[in-house]
């Protein structure tokens, strides 16, 4: 996403707290050169009918505003299903309510006051989930295809290009070859394995050490190049526990 500017919303009936959130999005996104826009709301609804109109990439929000119809929780499960991708970041000081943000499909969680270190690990996060969101271009032959790059399951060398293997059983034969994967493809999720084979990690179902192997979805294996191994491991492990923490 490094031509596109990512446009962020905070939604708390104490705006007090949004000159905190603003400086250090500015810190954070000055460093990876990424252009975005804040918006601020004091209600959740508000929010929702600006975003009608205006795409939201991420959303921060709070969770009590002293009424029950602008409820964060109840708004944040509007919001997921009417804007799939727009990534909910909730704001509380109230643990006890993560098990309801949970239901309602909130993307992370965060305590308040906010805390620098968090704050650009969930950006961290957000901006691989956004990458995954975005589409890449496949040209085959004379034509060329718009295709969501979380729908890649795995590359594949081919003759005089690749072979993208995409969800539901799909191929597309390219002239772009896996060097050319490896850099336009943000890692993680994905991960150049060995020679012939790029992988996104969230189809990896399991890793198997003693054959240099991974398994994807469950059902195929794949070589990983010994001397890649090490640094694979630690890259999927990384990548892994950022899915953990999002359940």
């Amino acid at each position: 996403m490094n031509n596109t500017c990512i446009e962020i919303a905070f939604c708390d009936d104490y705006q007090a707290d949004a000159g905190d959130l603003e400086k250090g999005l500015q810190e954070y996104f000055a460093r990876k050169n990424v252009e975005y826009a804040f918006h601020t709301f004091t209600t959740p609804s508000g929010a929702f009918h600006y975003m009608e109109q205006h795409p939201i990439h991420i959303l921060f929000m709070d969770l009590e505003f002293g009424n029950d119809k602008e409820d964060g929780i109840h708004w944040t499960r509007i919001i997921n299903d009417t804007f799939p991708n727009t990534l909910v970041l909730i704001l509380t000081a109230h643990e006890h309510r993560y098990k309801e943000g949970y239901r309602a499909r909130a993307f992370r969680f965060m305590t308040k006051p906010l805390l620098a270190k968090e704050l650009e690990e969930n950006l961290d996060d957000c901006m691989m989930e956004l990458e995954a969101f975005s589409t890449i271009a496949v040209r085959q032959k004379n034509t060329e295809l718009l295709l969501p790059a979380n729908s890649i399951v795995y590359l594949e060398a081919y003759i005089g290009g690749s072979t993208l293997h995409l969800t539901g059983d799909k191929l597309y034969h390219c002239e772009e070859n896996l060097t050319w994967w490896a850099e336009q493809l943000q890692s993680p999720p994905f991960f150049r394995i060995h020679k012939s084979y790029l992988v996104n990690m969230a189809h990896i179902t399991d890793i198997l050490p003693n054959h240099h192997t991974v398994l994807i979805d469950s059902s195929l294996r794949l070589p990983v190049s010994r001397r890649k191994w090490t640094e694979f491991q630690r890259s999927f492990i990384r990548y892994d526990v950022g899915k953990i923490s999002a359940r």
